[in-house]
């Protein structure tokens, strides 16, 4: 599709420059559709090639969506851009820079994180990774609790510790004493 429409689209004029940033948007987030299952999933190994795939298209689609929100010439459509940026894509790159903080990309992922969650910037990295996904923790569970909801049983606080390690461990468990962990 970018081959066949981004040669048609002039990017100076401001409503075909949105129409290709919202392309760009939408053509890396299929690959994060498709893949994000398996990179998140701990369990299995998924090959670095597909996993590298999955991280280009969350970093392309972020980059696009950042792009549609601070770009000034496409304020106009500001008001839609919510519908563009994708918060689980953006935790997906915090947890693989995280689990991986050596990566080629973990500056390109710490820029969009610092953009999409804008986390205390006196923080290292890894401390503004640990507190964002305090907040987000939180937030499910407030959620959880409003819905009356039960976190599955493959989602033990043993797993998580295991995957994320011993600094996890110290996060408030908001899990009732009826509840597996």
């Amino acid at each position: 599709m970018q081959g066949k429409y981004t040669p048609i689209l002039d990017i100076s004029v401001p409503i075909q420059h949105y129409a290709s940033t919202t392309m760009r948007v939408l053509l890396d987030r299929m690959n994060v559709m498709v893949l994000h299952r398996y990179v998140n999933n701990h369990n299995s190994n998924v090959p670095d090639r597909l996993r590298q795939v999955c991280l280009a298209g969350g970093i392309g689609q972020q980059e696009a969506a950042v792009e549609l929100e601070t770009l000034p010439s496409l304020q106009r459509w500001r008001w839609y851009n919510g519908a563009h940026q994708q918060w689980h894509t953006a935790f997906l790159l915090l947890t693989e820079v995280y689990r991986f903080p050596n990566r080629r990309e973990a500056d390109r992922i710490w820029d969009i994180c610092d953009f999409v969650f804008e986390p205390d910037t006196s923080l290292s990295r890894p401390q503004k990774a640990r507190v964002i996904m305090a907040a987000v923790k939180d937030r499910i569970a407030v959620y959880r609790d409003m819905r009356r909801m039960r976190a599955p049983v493959s989602m033990r606080s043993e797993d998580v510790r295991r995957i994320y390690g011993p600094q996890m461990a110290g996060m408030k468990s908001y899990a009732s004493p009826t509840q597996p962990g």
